[in-house]
């Protein structure tokens, strides 16, 4: 017999892949165009280095093999969002996003799973993971945030003139 937790489980693995699919129609855009016009390339990063973490958290953690995978599809995913945003921005944009990616998706991750997994014990990998799993969510859905901050100091702008 099937255990609720493994239903709700495979229904918040399926939820959490459509919401990594929910970009697509806005880099068929960004392709069809061949510009990345006003987007911003943060949110798309930051939802890059919490799926790595989710990742590692799956991996660290036992029988979590499905925030692993789930994660793993997601961090493919993204990774191929910000590429397409690099090799569309224009040159100030693509820099912007290329150090943010270094330091954000490459830098970071490398560093969190090193010193972790050599001086850290599992249940202290598995709490660390943990966290950083649940920082880098809320800084995810917080990110696109960054978007209204630049939209309210336009419309500022408007108005004063």
């Amino acid at each position: 017999m099937v255990s609720l937790v493994t239903i709700f489980g495979l229904l918040g693995n399926i939820t959490t892949g459509l919401l990594y699919l929910s970009p697509v129609k806005t880099f068929w855009h960004i392709v069809q165009r061949r510009s990345t016009e006003e987007f911003e390339s943060l949110p798309y990063v930051v939802k890059l280095l919490n799926g790595y973490m989710w990742v590692y958290y799956g991996v660290v953690k036992p029988n979590s093999v499905l925030v692993a995978t789930v994660n793993g599809f997601g961090s493919l995913l993204e990774l191929i969002y910000v590429i397409i945003f690099l090799i569309f921005a224009p040159p100030r944009m693509r820099a912007i996003t290329a150090i943010l990616f270094c330091a954000l998706d490459v830098v970071f991750p490398i560093a969190a799973v090193l010193i972790t997994q050599l001086f850290f014990d599992r249940e202290m990998q598995i709490n660390i993971a943990g966290f950083l799993s649940l920082l880098f969510s809320v800084l995810t859905y917080a990110s696109p945030l960054s978007i209204m901050v630049i939209v309210s100091s336009l419309s500022r702008l408007q108005i004063n003139y």
